[in-house]
């Protein structure tokens, strides 16, 4: 039966690669190129050799602490010759003491883009008022969306038609412009502090001006200046305006602490008495997604969005919660909490003055949504735009524009020092503070080849939201787990505060968050009861999906949200509530069901993936399979050096595979299931196909799971050591 059962699963395996190549279009090309094209084929044969090894050395000494020793010192060699093989090739922009404008950005990443001409009318109206005349006001002409999108309507004010004479406009046109035929931007000398632009027309032209010089006495003009050359002589000068503005950095370090107080309030009382290093450093992660969540709800409930607003909101609610758990701030050890203050004040100064981030045209676009919205206090202004691409970085930018500091782009890496001390301080504490050599050998190798790892670097302090989703999905699976583990004080409700972010920031953060919820279930316990968050969060995801439909209909880019997905997401989400609770019904099916979850989410998964590559994607599927392998790999086509990284957590995987732990089964149905989900989202982006490059969005997807599956594999050698050692000393009694 045995030899029978084989044979049949070969043969069906032999037929569904027969069914495939026939009706997937290049499906055997697909595959060659993948692994033999992509990937550099000898490294991947001799990553299959050792993992074949590996998987004899784990069925021969499963039970034996050194074979899983033996392991992680095959992994560590492996994983280091194949990281020497590759190249860390980070963008020559990410050099330390830049002090770019985003008006800079947007003109360095694509000079011809009409972009540009957007960023540069959002610093040109910046605060001021337009006055136009009557007639300018009724005519309807799409040229007007130039200047019109850039200037809130209540700062439109309508006058009557003036006559300027013709050596005044000469006079105007003397100063630098922004050539944009037929609008002419004029950088006059009374533009800078003037509050009141003027729209003058003059023959077949439309000039932009301070209305003070419409006022002021016609004077020589100051140069003979041709209509052809002057566009780099206006965004010269205003940006040289925006970088002489005045303490910069000193705002800048004001901001990003008090994100971090914010959310410091909120972790000390939680945190503080047992947790302290784990308080700090979910400070800014915390606060950051309590800064964006309270906009939304000011969108929601149309609330003028400004800084008033904005602290005045949070500070009353911080006050309640102060006041609520009053006794809690009493049992912090304030000595520590005053040398981990120093630390953290130094890092934001360090990071703020060092000026190192990465931004391209995807970034420029968030952050002028930021500056839209910090210019006219209203999120519903840039609602149709923003959400679905993500609400995390225009919330985020625009407390740097309200301020006048420019793009925030100390948030990025200080996050990231966030997430690699989230995973420290974490394992630290879920260890009961207790020596426990494999899950440190892992957490270092995975932290090495993290820290190599060229697309977690260039994530870090790339202005996109991939570097603080990674940490916000780390938060919600560390709390999910340390709850399993230990009475974690609050641990519900910051992973539903990290699923929110993930949810409101990524258009796809639903499936991910319902992925790991039904996952969730195979590692719950009495410390970790989720019938709570399994409703909370899908509750959130509905409210969410729903506001969009109502507020953005079907104005909206179809390559990412649109109504029926959020349609279906909202199916989704009913879904899982019910499953939830049907779950913990007493039922023998229920009960086999949940003690195997994690293999049937992945079998699940997985299904999904295969009948959508040959059923319903398969042109798609042939294009992006090569490419997406790449991403695993030492692609010399895609300049990548992420095999290392890769490699040492394929070889842990199978370790924790070999385990009977349950969190090392949920661990590697987590990483791999995350690592399917995004080939499969890929499959459904309409006519935008994967592509080589640090521009493609599954690379830099993919870099949202890093932090997360190294602590997750870490914590699950920690639970393999403890219960080896466990067992040993019950034989030794």
């Amino acid at each position: 039966m045995k030899y029978l059962f084989k044979s049949i699963i070969v043969c069906l395996l032999c037929i569904c690669f027969a069914y495939a190549s026939i009706h997937m279009p290049y499906f055997s090309q697909a595959i060659f190129n993948a692994i033999f094209e992509s990937f550099d084929g000898a490294q991947f044969l001799f990553v299959i050799s050792i993992a074949i090894c590996i998987i004899t050395i784990l069925r021969k000494w499963i039970n034996n602490i050194n074979g899983y020793y033996t392991v992680i010192s095959i992994t560590f060699i492996v994983s280091a010759l194949v990281l020497f093989k590759g190249k860390l090739d980070l963008p020559k922009e990410l050099e330390f003491g830049i002090d770019d404008t985003l008006l800079d950005k947007g003109n360095e990443n694509i000079p011809q883009c009409p972009m540009n001409k957007w960023i540069f009318m959002e610093y040109y109206f910046d605060d001021k008022a337009l006055i136009i005349s009557s007639e300018e006001n009724e005519r309807d002409d799409k040229n007007q969306y130039v200047y019109r999108m850039a200037i809130s309507p209540q700062k439109v004010l309508t006058d009557e038609k003036i006559d300027v004479s013709n050596k005044k406009i000469e006079e105007i046109l003397s100063y630098p412009y922004y050539d944009d035929a037929p609008y002419y931007f004029v950088l006059d000398e009374y533009w800078e502090n003037t509050d009141r632009i003027r729209l003058v027309e003059a023959e077949d032209k439309y000039i932009f001006c301070s209305e003070e010089i419409i006022n002021s006495g016609v004077k020589e003009a100051l140069n003979n200046r041709s209509l052809e050359t002057e566009e780099s002589d206006a965004v010269s000068t205003l940006r040289e305006i925006v970088r002489n503005r005045p303490y910069k950095n000193i705002k800048q370090i004001i901001v990003i602490f008090s994100l971090f107080g914010i959310g410091l309030v909120i972790t000390l009382a939680l945190w503080g008495e047992r947790y302290l290093a784990l308080a700090f450093m979910g400070g800014l992660p915390i606060g950051a997604a309590l800064w964006c969540i309270c906009g939304i709800v000011f969108m929601i409930l149309n609330i003028p969005y400004n800084l008033f607003s904005m602290l005045g909101g949070l500070i009353f609610l911080e006050g309640i919660w102060i006041f609520s758990n009053r006794s809690k701030y009493r049992e912090v050890n304030w000595k520590c909490f005053y040398d981990f203050m120093l630390l953290t004040i130094m890092a934001i100064v360090l990071v703020v003055y060092a000026k190192a981030y990465f931004t391209s045209y995807d970034s420029s676009v968030k952050c002028a949504m930021g500056y839209r919205l910090a210019k006219f206090g209203s999120l519903r202004d840039i609602l149709a735009y923003a959400a679905p691409y993500g609400m995390l970085e225009p919330m985020i930018m625009s407390i740097g524009f309200i301020v006048k500091c420019d793009i925030l782009y100390a948030y990025y890496p200080l996050m990231a020092l966030s997430g690699i001390g989230l995973i420290c301080t974490g394992i630290y504490y879920l260890q009961y503070k207790k020596r426990n050599t494999m899950a440190m050998l892992v957490l270092g190798g995975g932290l090495i080849f993290l820290l190599t790892n060229g697309d977690y670097i260039l994530g870090s302090f790339y202005i996109m939201a991939h570097g603080p989703i990674a940490v916000y999905i780390l938060v919600f699976l560390m709390m999910l787990v340390m709850k399993s583990k230990i009475n974690m004080p609050g641990a519900c409700g910051i992973a539903a505060l990290a699923a929110t972010m993930i949810l409101v920031t990524r258009v796809e953060g639903a499936v991910y968050i319902l992925f790991i919820l039904i996952a969730s279930l195979g590692i719950e316990n009495e410390y970790l009861k989720l019938k709570k968050i399994n409703i909370l969060v899908p509750v959130i995801i509905i409210i969410w999906n729903g506001v969009q439909i109502i507020f953005i209909g079907r104005d909206t880019n179809p390559l990412f949200w649109t109504p029926n997905r959020g349609g279906m997401l909202i199916i989704a989400s009913m879904g899982v509530i019910f499953f939830s609770l049907l779950i913990d019904k007493n039922w023998a099916l229920f009960a086999y069901v949940k003690s195997r979850i994690c293999t049937l989410v992945m079998i699940a998964v997985g299904a999904g993936v295969v009948f959508s590559t040959v059923f319903l994607k398969r042109g798609m599927a042939a294009i992006n399979f090569p490419v997406y392998l790449a991403h695993f790999s030492n692609s010399t086509e895609n300049t990548t050096n992420s095999a290392a990284l890769w490699t040492f957590v394929l070889f842990i995987s199978m370790m924790a595979l070999c385990s009977k732990q349950k969190i090392a089964k949920y661990s590697t149905t987590i990483i791999w299931g995350y690592v399917l989900l995004v080939y499969f989202i890929c499959l459904f982006r309409g006519d935008a196909p994967l592509r080589m490059g640090v521009g493609d969005s599954a690379r830099r997807t993919l870099v949202q799971i890093m932090p997360a599956m190294v602590w997750l594999l870490t914590v699950s050698a920690g639970e393999i050591e403890k219960l080896l050692k466990s067992s040993q000393e019950n034989r030794c009694i």
